[in-house]
C-alpha cells in the first residue's frame, strides 16, 4: 500500500469555513476544486469530493469522472466516489479499512441505488473509527463507532478506498 495521508482535517475546516462563507475559505476551495463551494451543507458525495479537492488538488481529483464522485445515475457505478477515488489515484480499494489510515466509503442500507446511499470519509483507529460527512439539511457531522457497527447500519454494502 502506498504512503498514507498524513491528516484532512486541515482540509475539512477549511470546507467547512468556506461553505459558511469564510472568505479566505472561499478562495482557497475556489482555487484547488475549480469550483465554488457551495452556500449551503452539501450532499455527502459533493463535501468528499471538495475535501479531497483541496488536499490534493483538484487536477489530481479530477483525473475521474465528476458523474463518478458525484455518484450520477448515468455513471452507471453504485459505489462511484470510491472508484473515483481509485481511478483518480489518490486511494487504493481495500477489503477493509486499515488502521491508522483515511478512508473514503460508499455504504448502502438496501440494493445500491435503489435504496438510501450515502459518501463518507472513515479514519479508522483500530477498534473504532471515526466518520467524517456531511448531508443536505444537516452539514457536517463527526461520529465515533466501530466498522462492526457501520457493516451492521449499512446491509447493502460497503466499499472502501484507503487514500494516500
Amino acid at each position: 500500500m502506498g504512503r498514507a495521508v498524513t491528516d484532512l482535517r486541515p482540509a475539512i475546516a477549511i470546507v467547512d469555513a468556506a461553505i459558511r462563507g469564510v472568505p479566505s475559505a472561499v478562495a482557497l476551495v475556489r482555487e484547488s476544486a475549480a469550483v465554488s463551494p457551495p452556500s449551503t451543507w452539501p450532499l455527502c458525495c459533493v463535501y468528499a469530493r471538495l475535501i479531497l479537492a483541496v488536499h490534493y488538488g483538484g487536477p489530481v481529483v479530477d483525473a475521474a469522472p465528476i458523474t463518478l464522485w458525484h455518484l450520477q445515475p448515468e455513471a452507471g457505478d453504485p459505489w462511484g466516489p470510491v472508484t473515483a477515488a481509485v481511478r483518480s489515484g489518490v486511494g487504493e480499494l481495500v477489503e477493509a479499512p486499515v488502521p491508522g489510515r483515511w478512508h473514503i466509503a460508499q455504504s448502502w442500507v438496501g440494493t445500491p441505488m435503489a435504496s438510501s446511499g450515502h459518501t463518507w470519509l472513515w479514519l479508522d483507529s483500530g477498534r473504532l473509527g471515526t466518520r467524517y460527512d456531511s448531508a443536505a439539511g444537516r452539514g457536517p457531522t463527526i461520529l465515533a463507532s466501530s466498522w462492526t457497527e457501520r457493516l451492521a447500519r449499512n446491509p447493502g454494502g460497503i466499499r472502501v478506498a484507503a487514500l494516500r
